[in-house]
């Protein structure tokens, strides 16, 4: 193991917590919770692999650590997916310069300079031929931040509502701008089982096509297919409690609740939990969903006795 490079930290946590109602026989508490961190990475020297030779997480100059940084598709200029001439996806290909050596000027015919990125000291410029194709003779396959796997900000809503003996309380979590590697689209698209899968054994789709985003058609794997926005918005408690106060000799304030906990999540994530990580608290790897048992939903009584 080597000591290198830097990492910034910068953010804000805000609590805010208030009794809104309190008389005698009702209150009303709400409890506000917000984070945002931005995390940045300096010092390293080129793209630092995090997970094995191809791993999709990395860290490089400029990002934030264990972004996703693969292979993408190529597009046409509105934006649609560039197709072989037998329908199938390919990934993006071109030229790799370091900035000492890039040149705009000394640039070959068929390079898109509008389409140029640069990380970690390299410059990525897609090359096309003259068929309007990916350029194959001479070039690469490039790589581009695909997203992050760290929330631009979370945040929690509670309140419980109390009146005389009865409490209703719930909470809402809330988890935003993170992107999740979704490794289980890719493995069931493989075996048949997934919407790419799907279209492809009906006919809407060249034969093949599956494979070519899996790799070993057109190229490697196309990455940038299998990063989703893991964004939600979850139910994560609901619950209700009679407090009996005290019970004969033997108990002070005695109560019986029913608690459901992750009851619904609001999402688009096309896996099962865009919350989980299969390489769970790693500090190298997040966002990362391969057979992953998701979260449960729970459903419990919970008996409270003082005595």
């Amino acid at each position: 193991m080597t000591n290198v490079g830097k990492m910034n930290n910068k953010g804000i946590e805000i609590l805010l917590q208030a009794q809104a109602v309190r008389t005698s026989d009702f209150s009303w508490d709400l409890g506000l919770n917000f984070s945002s961190n931005k995390n940045e990475v300096s010092g390293l020297d080129g793209v630092l692999s995090l997970r094995g030779s191809d791993g999709t997480q990395s860290a490089l100059n400029g990002e934030a650590f264990g972004v996703f940084f693969g292979r993408y598709y190529a597009r046409n200029d509105d934006g649609s997916l560039l197709l072989t001439s037998q329908g199938l996806a390919q990934p993006e290909r071109g030229l790799v310069f370091t900035e000492a050596a890039y040149d705009e000027n000394a640039l070959p015919t068929g390079a898109l300079k509008d389409r140029i990125y640069r990380y970690a000291g390299s410059v990525y410029v897609p090359v096309r031929d003259g068929n309007g194709q990916p350029l194959t003779s001479g070039t690469q396959e490039l790589r581009k931040v695909l997203g992050n796997p760290f929330p631009d900000w979370i945040g929690s809503l509670s309140s419980a509502v109390t009146w005389r003996k009865v409490t209703f309380n719930f909470q809402f979590d809330a988890s935003m701008g993170a992107e999740v590697f979704n490794w289980n689209r890719i493995t069931g698209n493989n075996v048949g089982f997934g919407d790419l899968a799907e279209i492809e054994l009906k006919g809407e789709v060249a034969r093949g096509y599956v494979a070519s985003i899996a790799g070993g058609v057109t190229g490697q794997r196309i990455q940038e297919e299998h990063i989703e926005d893991g964004s939600y918005i979850k139910l994560r408690e609901l619950g209700l409690t009679y407090n009996f106060g005290r019970v004969g000799r033997v108990f002070e304030n005695f109560s019986v609740s029913f608690l459901g906990r992750n009851l619904i999540s609001f999402d688009d994530y096309q896996g099962f939990d865009p919350e989980t990580n299969s390489a769970g608290q790693n500090d190298r790897v997040r966002g990362d969903d391969f057979g992953n048992v998701p979260i449960p939903q729970t459903f419990m009584v919970r008996v409270n006795g003082k005595f």
